[in-house]
């Protein structure tokens, strides 16, 4: 019985750890090294896991990169490019109002779930991929704003829920209107 108790709280104690660790945090946003180069052959790619409630502010601009500053990876002074904002980096964060993704390619799940004052969003033509849930409980989405001329094909039926698809305004590169009206996932969008 002790081994068990012994057991489980290391195993807590761990997974504690594990989720919040950070290998670096710039400017009240926290970061993961992903690779040591990027399919540019840049410095690398990192990923957006978190963020420091004392530095936010209500209007979110996510760097297209950023200057690795931790030397205990060997890469300090390296530009990298911030690929992904991961899984339940922001969720239930109630400060944020407005977001510009930079050059994120990809919104892992939960990523801003419950983010209730969200209001607006915009995407570079860089976005390829919105996981499910991603933005599910950001019940003030009023704007989506897409810098791409062709839908990128990674949103799903749920990314968003059924209350934004209905409500917010998806706008879109002129003369692309329907180009995600026959897109899927997009095409859920009442007012494009």
């Amino acid at each position: 019985m002790k081994f068990a108790q012994l057991f489980f709280t290391c195993i807590g104690l761990l997974y504690t750890c594990l989720c919040i660790a950070y290998d670096t945090e710039i400017d009240g946003l926290r970061y993961d090294w992903v690779s040591y180069y990027n399919a540019n052959k840049t410095g690398g790619d990192v990923s957006l896991v978190g963020y420091s409630s004392s530095e936010l502010t209500e209007n979110l601009v996510i760097p297209c990169s950023i200057k690795w500053n931790e030397s205990r990876k060997g890469h300090e002074g390296r530009n990298c490019q911030v690929c992904t904002v991961e899984k339940n980096a922001f969720e239930g964060c109630t400060i944020l109002k407005s977001i510009s993704f930079g050059c994120v390619q990809s919104i892992m799940g939960g990523a801003f779930k419950d983010c209730s004052s969200l209001e607006e969003i915009s995407f570079s033509n860089t976005i390829l991929s919105i996981l499910p849930l991603s933005f599910s409980g950001c019940t003030s989405l009023s704007e989506i704003h897409l810098d791409k001329n062709t839908p990128p094909t990674g949103i799903y039926e749920d990314s968003f829920d059924e209350e934004i698809y209905k409500k917010a305004i998806l706008f879109v590169p002129e003369g692309c209107v329907e180009a995600y009206r026959n897109s899927d996932g997009w095409n859920k969008f009442v007012n494009i």
